[in-house]
């Protein structure tokens, strides 16, 4: 046989939008060769891109599926094109060949006519497809032929892919659209393809697709088009914002507000225009216009709730669940009221704006007006967020199993309900602040990971950020080897970049420089100046007001301290945390290492309390110690199983504070509970704390037997090495002479890491493009 041969390389590198002409040339006088009716069919199939399917081909040729295989026979033997094995479908044996078969059609109105045939006649195809008479026809079908037909059937067509090759191939020769009506039907179709693509968290596709609606309008008067320019420009407004196209969303924004006529035109663009100043950490901007539309909306809210009114509504939401067995909030009526649902809607994202200012009295009060409306109207999606929400406020005024009670229901909720719009965020809320209360603080990540994959699925592309904030926020805080989670956390923050989430960025390198610090990544590890964040950046925290942020900050600083023995540093640091720290904190995971590093602060502290100034203050840091240690205490008592092994090194640390007075053998019992204790958790890093800890005490105070001592540290610079915190075993092989002779490979050896979800790049790619579901089962006989 003569077959072409290529040079795919040359090819490859030829340039043809520049005109290289001898490449053209050669393709096209190759192509040019084929018979007539298969050089037809490849024009025809350029305009499809360089994949195509014969069923479609077929049907845009009005032809069946054999006859395209014959004709495609002489190009497939010169290897112009060539079957997919995933598919009944081909390909063209290079991009460069798909290209020179769709410049044989000549650019303009001949091109334009070529895409809008083919989208006329799959645009048939669809609506043969949805029309009423075609649905009855099939329903009378015997099974048996129902069954042959969905084997037979292009999988495009059974997932409704041919719209999106119809739309495409309309949109392409749009400009050959005379008739009015048509280019209606055809803005129509491009709305039907981007809630399609969006279902399918295709975002980027379904932009183009509203896009290609709007420019179909003529500019000067599509406002006379009034609710289809006003559909087109809040679908677009919002996926804009999903992909973090701040620019383009706030313009799309501004033409809404200053077309639409109604309220209700607005609110869809207002919560958009909320997200987006949220995302870009515009805290006071987004509570302030969160506050004037639930004035708008009939729910007014007080930007700064007095007590009497926070009393007032608790009262009142007691009352509404009073008598209400779980089943009975469950099966409350659906919500009909659309003022009311809005607000909800609304509520919800005003919630953690002011979680994230540590506003407390008007978090409070949103959280409780949000359970009211649920109550009081009914079932909504929002009411399983409402539910998490609620039982965050009961943790905070300290009812663990109230709170508990209701982040099951929230739970229980969204599986019955199955909708992904408020699933990643009730997932957060449920998670980051009630969960663990009762349950195990390692037993969080996976549904972390599991709300990030669902945010970013459903386009809740902020609380998927949230749900990697808490991710990699608590597997530090467990102590799972930091050697696993710090490329997951660079990828994380990567696409936390791409989508522009600034607020929820700022927390994030918090944590991520914190575990470059522990793996000697930068030159201090007491200090920020690192790939992840720099001391610089606190400034920036300080202005935006991000309170939350700066509040994860001091408290990393403080755990990078006092592991380090750098106590004046963790002392400054919780002397912030205290002052600037608000009962909230008391729901999040986070508060059990802060509770007990300002406890240990304080001891250490009063241990080095030598000169009479510092002796003044002996009292006081023993008293903020005792503070803590009753709170940790209280805790240990109402069945969190989390902070036990914190309890008992604290405990151990007293005792050591008596010097001579205690017996070494006494204390030495003590901090062997808090190693067991923090062991049998799985806190490695608080293991290895409680041995070093341990070790500097027995080196101390019991110079006749140093073997204890040297046990310890030794064991505290395995444990260190294995949790990943290098810069950590170098401070203890500077300091003790027998690790440096016994210092053996610095590697992680941790494997009960490997069981956790990590990050998938498959969950944001699917947003670029739109990737074919799954074929249906046939039915069974």
């Amino acid at each position: 046989l003569n077959r072409w041969e290529w040079n795919m390389d040359d090819i490859w590198e030829a340039d043809f939008a520049t005109g290289d002409a001898n490449v053209v040339d050669l393709v096209t006088a190759k192509l040019q060769k084929l018979p007539y009716r298969t050089i037809q069919l490849l024009k025809r199939a350029s305009c499809l891109g360089s994949n195509f399917d014969v069923d479609i081909l077929a049907m845009v040729e009005g032809c069946s599926v054999d006859d395209v295989r014959k004709i495609l026979y002489s190009a497939e033997m010169e290897m112009v094109v060539e079957r997919r094995e995933s598919v009944d479908g081909y390909r063209f044996g290079h991009d460069r060949i798909q290209q020179a078969a769709y410049l044989l059609i000549h650019e303009g109105m001949e091109r334009d006519m070529q895409h809008l045939q083919i989208g006329r006649l799959l645009r048939k195809m669809v609506h043969d497809k949805d029309s009423p008479q075609q649905k009855q026809e099939q329903s009378q079908r015997q099974k048996s032929q129902r069954q042959m037909q969905q084997q037979q059937q292009s999988p495009h067509h059974q997932n409704g892919w041919i719209l999106f090759t119809a739309v495409d191939q309309l949109n392409l020769g749009a400009d050959c659209i005379e008739d009015d009506y048509e280019r209606m039907m055809l803005v129509g179709m491009n709305i039907e393809a981007s809630d399609k693509a969006i279902d399918m968290s295709a975002f980027l596709p379904a932009r183009e697709y509203l896009r290609s609606g709007l420019s179909l309008l003529k500019h000067e008067d599509k406002w006379k088009q009034y609710k289809i320019t006003l559909q087109l420009c809040t679908k677009l407004a919002a996926v804009e914002c999903t992909m973090g196209c701040f620019d383009e969303c706030q313009s799309t924004i501004d033409e809404v507000l200053l077309n639409a006529i109604r309220l209700e035109d607005k609110i869809p663009v207002y919560f958009t225009l909320v997200e987006m100043l949220s995302s870009k950490g515009r805290m006071k901007e987004a509570i302030n216009l969160c506050v004037a539309i639930m004035n708008l909306l009939g729910e007014p809210i007080p930007r700064t709730p007095s007590k009497l009114q926070i009393l007032n509504d608790f009262l009142k939401t007691k009352r509404l669940l009073r008598g209400k067995s779980d089943e009975a909030i469950l099966t409350l009526p659906e919500i009909r009221n659309g003022n009311k649902i809005a607000a909800m809607k609304l509520l919800g994202k005003l919630a953690p704006l002011a979680w994230w200012t540590q506003e407390k009295d008007l978090n409070v009060i949103v959280c409780l007006r949000l359970l009211e409306l649920t109550i009081t109207y009914g079932l909504h999606d929002a009411s399983t967020h409402a539910f998490a929400l609620f039982g965050f406020i009961l943790i905070v005024l300290g009812n663990t199993s109230e709170a508990f009670r209701f982040g099951k229901l929230a739970l229980t909720l969204l599986d019955r309900r199955k909708s992904k719009a408020y699933a990643a965020r009730t997932m957060v809320v449920t998670y980051l602040f009630l969960h663990h209360h009762r349950c195990p603080l390692h037993d969080t990540l996976n549904p972390f990971m599991s709300a990030y994959k669902i945010g970013m699925e459903s386009g809740d592309i902020e609380y998927a950020s949230q749900a990697c904030n808490g991710y990699c926020s608590i597997y530090v805080l467990c102590g799972l080897p930091l050697a696993m989670v710090e490329p997951d956390m660079r990828r994380f923050a990567e696409q936390m970049k791409s989508y522009n989430q600034e607020n929820s960025l700022s927390l994030f390198r918090v944590f991520w420089q914190t575990v470059l610090n522990f793996m000697g990544r930068c030159k201090d590890p007491l200090v920020f100046e690192g790939e992840a964040m720099q001391e610089k950046d606190v400034g920036a925290l300080l202005e935006s007001n991000q309170t939350s942020t700066l509040l994860a900050y001091w408290l990393c600083r403080m755990m990078l301290a006092y592991h380090f023995g750098h106590y004046e540093l963790a002392g400054k640091m919780a002397d912030k945390l205290e002052q600037h720290g608000s009962s909230m904190l008391r729901a999040v995971a986070t508060g059990y290492a802060r509770r007990a590093l300002i406890a240990l602060t304080m001891l250490a502290f009063v241990d080095l309390s030598d000169d009479k100034k510092q002796l003044k203050n002996r009292k006081l840091r023993i008293k903020r110690a005792r503070k803590q240690t009753r709170i940790i205490e209280a805790m240990v008592r109402d069945q969190n199983v989390n902070c036990h092994h914190s309890l008992q090194l604290i405990r151990a640390e007293f005792a050591a504070l008596k010097g001579s007075k205690a017996p070494v053998d006494e204390v030495r019992s003590l901090y062997d509970k808090a190693i067991a204790s923090a062991t049998r958790l799985g806190f490695l890093h608080d293991a290895a704390l409680a041995n070093q800890r341990a070790g500097f005490y027995m080196i101390k105070n019991d110079k006749n037997n140093k073997d204890w001592g040297e046990h310890y540290i030794r064991k505290a610079h395995e444990l260190y090495n294995e949790w990943g915190a290098y810069s950590k075993t170098r401070q203890l092989e500077k300091s003790f002479a027998f690790l440096t002779e016994e210092r053996g490979s610095r590697r992680s050896s941790g494997t009960f890491h490997l069981a956790r979800l990590r990050f998938n790049e498959a969950n944001a790619k699917r947003h670029r493009s739109i990737v074919l579901p799954p074929l249906p089962l046939p039915d069974p006989e």
